[in-house]
């Protein structure tokens, strides 16, 4: 299947501009009314939600319930995050902003991805506000050929108006249980995950002659689709090109085990103005994870600083710091390789700066071990 981020991004639906097909009488599809494009066909859906199926049935459009919001960037970008977590593979478009002919501020990005089966999905996530309340919609589009016909739905985007009051949401669409518009499948779910130290399972007691018999453990998670799992890295410098002076660098790397454990290595160097120092730190803990949250709890950390022949400076490494991230993964296509995003509350001392690309504010990207090897000058213990 060949690229589509070029056309996606050409074909917006709140960007196009298009000659206006005769379009169907105003409709309620969940939180919003609209004017349908001629021949789609509107169908309520069990969440509250609503379907637009076109005539051919390759592109459908779905409504969920409003939600209460009053910053509409950084609503999106975590729903853009909830979409791609839930695949290995993303090539997308840059998120485009256009007010809509009714006065509400619309949102869109375009992608295409590939779940956990392989399956190719190519999807529209778009949004529109008024300041105070926005609705999302999610667009998919069974193929290519279907996806050339994207302009369609400009005059009907355009047309989009908040109902006055709708029900609210059973779940905020950023903290998952969407489904694909097409097939309806529901988005890949990221289970809890074991512990460092599984439960001691114990005899079970014999019940009376008469008492059911108990039903049996519930089997353990299994670990091996997350997609954190791994060895990821990052480096962070700070350099005056003007002056070829560098004030320093840091390399940092995780390593998360399927056995619900971590290692954190990260070697920090003083720059052109101190040039024999090293801060090393290294960290063991667990992880555990649920949905797309995931804790990091250290057991412990040793922090020791050395200069550049490895001879001990001084003894002692930061506190611990118990962090719980939003996870996620995306695709750079001009890198061609997948990273990890984490976006935890605040800045930690462990990560440091947010990383400085802009459609993932708050956030940390790590590169993948498989695409990059940071060169450490002492290794990971």
């Amino acid at each position: 299947m060949r690229s589509g981020v070029t056309a996606l991004t050409i074909l917006l639906a709140f960007s196009v501009a298009t000659a206006p097909a005769i379009a169907e009488k105003r409709v309620t599809a969940a939180g919003v009314t609209l004017e349908p494009p001629a021949g789609w066909k509107l169908t309520k859906q069990p969440d509250g939600g609503a379907r637009l199926v076109n005539p051919t049935g390759d592109i459908v459009w779905r409504f969920f319930a409003s939600e209460p919001a009053t910053d509409l960037s950084a609503w999106f970008d975590d729903a853009w995050r909830s979409v791609t977590s839930a695949h290995s593979n993303v090539q997308a478009s840059p998120a485009d902003s256009t007010p809509t002919a009714t006065g509400l501020d619309g949102r869109a990005v375009a992608g295409v991805m590939i779940d956990g089966s392989g399956a190719a999905h190519i999807l529209v996530l778009a949004a529109v506000s008024d300041g105070k309340r926005l609705a999302p919609m999610l667009i998919e589009f069974a193929t290519q050929d279907s996806l050339t016909r994207l302009g369609d739905l400009a005059p009907a985007s355009d047309s989009i108006k908040l109902v006055a009051k709708s029900a609210k949401p059973n779940k905020p669409f950023a903290r998952g249980g969407w489904r694909y518009p097409i097939s309806g499948t529901a988005a890949p779910a990221l289970v809890a995950t074991p512990t460092t130290t599984p439960p001691v399972q114990q005899p079970p007691t014999p019940a009376p002659p008469t008492a059911p018999t108990a039903p049996p453990p519930a089997p353990a998670a299994d670990t091996k689709n997350l997609p954190f799992l791994g060895t990821w890295s990052v480096g962070q410098s700070a350099y005056s090109a003007n002056y070829s002076v560098s004030y320093g660098s840091r390399l940092l790397q995780y390593n998360f085990a399927a056995d619900g454990t971590y290692r954190y290595h990260s070697e920090a160097w003083g720059g052109t103005f101190n040039s024999n120092w090293r801060y090393i730190v290294d960290e063991k803990g667990a992880w555990t994870a649920s949905g797309d949250q995931l804790t990091l709890s250290p057991k412990e950390v040793v922090g020791v600083v050395r200069d550049l022949a490895g001879k001990v400076q001084k003894n002692g490494g930061p506190a611990p710091e118990k962090v719980t991230y939003r996870f996620a993964t995306t695709y750079f296509s001009g890198l061609q390789e997948t990273q990890l995003v984490l976006t935890p509350p605040k800045a930690t001392d462990r990560d440091g700066a947010f990383a400085s690309n802009p459609s993932f504010p708050g956030s940390y990207l790590m590169r993948s071990g498989a695409s990059y090897k940071p060169a450490f000058r002492f290794a990971p213990n």
